[in-house]
């Protein structure tokens, strides 16, 4: 029954993400962090976590099982595999800690301080092992509300991950009427909290960013999967994009289309690529677009989901090709079972090797992300040449997820990458949610989910750099050293109370 509870907490807990929002719910998970710290074995302190874990990305995650039906092949059979599975080994991050809290500790207030700095080094982990998955961290619970979500700008989504499981074990503390270790726990949220209200009253009003840059227009198409790729439609699907960036005039300076947005080959189809540019951009104009890129310059032939930008007059700008691909997608682990091979493609894409930086008048450095490189906190931070970016833009296609809570998961991510960097940032989606987004992480406009069209939106100036973007460890050292203090003045009190 314990188990049961654990798993329905977990549940309950992930509503404090997008887009339910339920900040608050994230205190629910007070009842697993308890029921592990007084477990009578560590075994059973980390299965109560697990459980609890579980609970939180089996319903968070839900919608990775529509990809499976997304495509011109269904593989129905697969879905208890991908919804159920595969959030039960994520659960495993948070399992561990458990598991070495309860070996390291006697009692159970020590357990727990613990757990809340394994946690948080756990979920750091995860943005790095097995090429990372950093998905639904536990700081996206503060997106719902716009000044505590710039808290971000300070302590950026590692520290923030601390933060929320400090939160909840404050909850524990209290209900244990051990209020003193309660108000330590929660100190660091007031803190940080109070430093995101204060710079969210700063922030200029968001009628003034109307006037703040040249204009970019983020196209949105809407091309369901299934039909992306059909050669039959895809002159139709073409003319549309051309309809939707140069129907409305003026043009502005930058189009943006989203991951393959064009369903081409480059080079290979490099005058398709410039007439579609000559189509849909002003004279001075720039269009970037995604676009998968064949490489022959080894023996073996390789592919890449690549950016390019290129100029009106079909110039080649500029291409980034992917890094972060993202496995069983991009790329299939594990070739060679017959398993994997039953479902695997012929072949995979390629990590790219290039700097995610294009450069262009009047929008300065332009840092690209691909699909769900937007989700990763140190993702710019990895490329060793020190370019801070004026905009980065975001190219996605979630038309895998449908209708689901997937794409706004992935908006409210590509939103804290932009607090955390105070660099704005213009996502242009297949489908679910383009958007602009200014360096307070606030929409300067969308298209809904869903829908086809278009949208003008003034690039914002960059902020100046934040202290996240100078200081990205300082922060959850910070906590940890809090948590390290907390824990052995504990011991001394309980010490010197024997």
């Amino acid at each position: 029954m314990l188990y049961l509870l654990c798993f329905i907490a977990g549940g309950f807990t992930s509503l404090s993400l997008p887009p339910a929002g339920l900040s608050m719910a994230f205190c629910t998970f007070a009842l697993p962090l308890s029921s592990s710290c007084t477990a009578c074995s560590a075994l059973r302190s980390a299965t109560i976590i697990w459980y609890a874990a579980w609970g939180y990305f089996s319903v968070s995650l839900y919608w990775i099982g529509s990809a499976l039906f997304m495509g011109p092949e269904i593989f129905f059979w697969l879905a208890p595999v991908i919804c159920l599975g595969f959030p039960a080994f994520i659960a495993l991050f948070w399992a561990l800690p458990a598991y070495i809290s309860h070996r390291v500790a006697s009692l159970p207030v020590l357990r727990l301080f613990i757990l809340i700095a394994a946690l948080g080094v756990s979920e750091y982990l995860r943005t790095i092992l097995f090429t990372g998955f950093p998905w639904n961290a536990p700081a996206q619970s503060v997106m719902a509300s716009l000044s505590l979500s710039q808290s971000a700008a300070f302590i950026g989504q590692h520290g923030l991950n601390i933060v929320m499981f400090m939160i909840a074990g404050s909850v524990v503390c209290f209900y244990h009427r051990q209020q003193r270790t309660g108000l330590f726990l929660l100190f660091p949220a007031l803190v940080v909290f109070s430093g995101a209200i204060m710079r969210m009253s700063d922030a200029p009003p968001l009628v003034s960013q109307t006037d703040a840059g040249p204009q970019i227009r983020v196209v949105q198409p809407n091309v369901l999967q299934h039909e992306k790729w059909d050669s039959e439609k895809r002159d139709g699907h073409l003319r549309d994009m051309v309809m939707l960036s140069a129907s409305h005039k003026p043009v502005p300076q930058l189009t943006l289309l989203p991951e393959t947005g064009i369903a081409g080959r480059w080079p290979d189809e490099a005058p398709l690529v410039r007439a579609m540019v000559r189509a849909t951009t002003a004279f001075d104009g720039y269009l970037i677009t995604g676009i998968i890129r064949t490489d022959t310059s080894d023996s073996q032939k390789q592919f890449f989901n690549t950016a390019v930008m290129l100029s009106h007059q079909g110039a080649l700008i500029g291409q980034y090709d992917k890094k972060l691909l993202v496995p069983f997608g991009e790329y299939v682990p594990f070739r060679g079972i017959p398993f994997i091979d039953a479902i695997a493609g012929p072949s995979d894409f390629s990590a790219g090797k290039t700097r995610p930086y294009l450069t262009a008048a009047p929008f300065g450095n332009i840092a690209v992300f691909i699909c769900y490189e937007a989700i990763f906190p140190d993702f710019l931070a990895r490329d060793m040449q020190k370019i801070r970016p004026d905009l980065i833009v975001n190219l996605t296609n979630d038309g895998w997820f449908g209708h689901t809570a997937g794409p706004w998961q992935h908006l409210a991510q590509a939103r804290m990458r932009a607090i955390e960097e105070g660099v704005p940032i213009m996502r242009a989606a297949n489908t679910g949610v383009s958007a602009g987004i200014d360096g307070y992480g606030r929409l300067l406009g969308h298209i809904p989910l869903g829908i086809s069209g278009y949208i003008d939106i003034p690039a914002p100036p960059v902020l100046p750099s934040t202290f996240y973007a100078q200081h990205r460890y300082f922060g959850i050292s910070l906590l940890i050293i809090w948590l390290i203090i907390g824990f052995f003045c504990l011991v001394r009190k309980y010490k010197n109370g024997q």
